[in-house]
């Protein structure tokens, strides 16, 4: 953001973002897009991808209740998005379905996927990302309210 920011200013003067950028898509056509239009889809996708990860992690934390074990389902969840390598070799069906397919940012922004055969929208994946956030995040006032309940029934057994 900084860097997009600096060339902005540098070109237009500081309070403009109109400068365009343009770049090829997956089926190498050019295509353009302003600064500030990139900028607010990126502070957008930072945000929801912030917010997935948080709930993905402390999700994992009260599953395990093991700081290890939270660590290594962490760290399987954000690898695979930041190895395209990795992501090549899963069929583009199962694709659309994880979340780590959506964490390259500037590559969902520009609708250029190194997959071929799969391209997902930014519209897409900041959607699904909402979704599955949501959903864990839920699932994680589930777990807290079970447990409550649980030691509350502890509690009024010992009375």
């Amino acid at each position: 953001m900084f860097i997009i920011s600096s060339i902005t200013t540098i070109q237009y003067g500081f309070g403009t973002l109109k400068y365009r950028f343009f770049f090829l898509d997956l089926e190498k056509q050019v295509q353009s897009i302003s600064s500030g239009e990139y900028l607010v889809k990126l502070l957008i996708s930072l945000l929801v991808l912030s917010f997935f990860l948080v709930t993905a992690i402390y999700l994992f934390s009260l599953v395990t209740k093991n700081t290890i074990g939270t660590l290594v389902m962490g760290i399987c969840l954000v690898l695979p998005g930041l190895m395209p390598e990795v992501l090549k070799l899963l069929p583009n069906k199962i694709l659309n379905y994880l979340p780590f397919g959506y964490f390259n940012l500037p590559e969902l922004i520009f609708a250029r996927s190194g997959i071929s055969g799969w391209l997902p929208t930014w519209r897409q994946g900041v959607f699904y990302l909402s979704l599955i956030s949501v959903f864990f995040f839920l699932l994680a006032l589930l777990k807290i309210k079970r447990e409550n309940k649980k030691m509350m029934g502890i509690i009024d057994l010992s009375n």
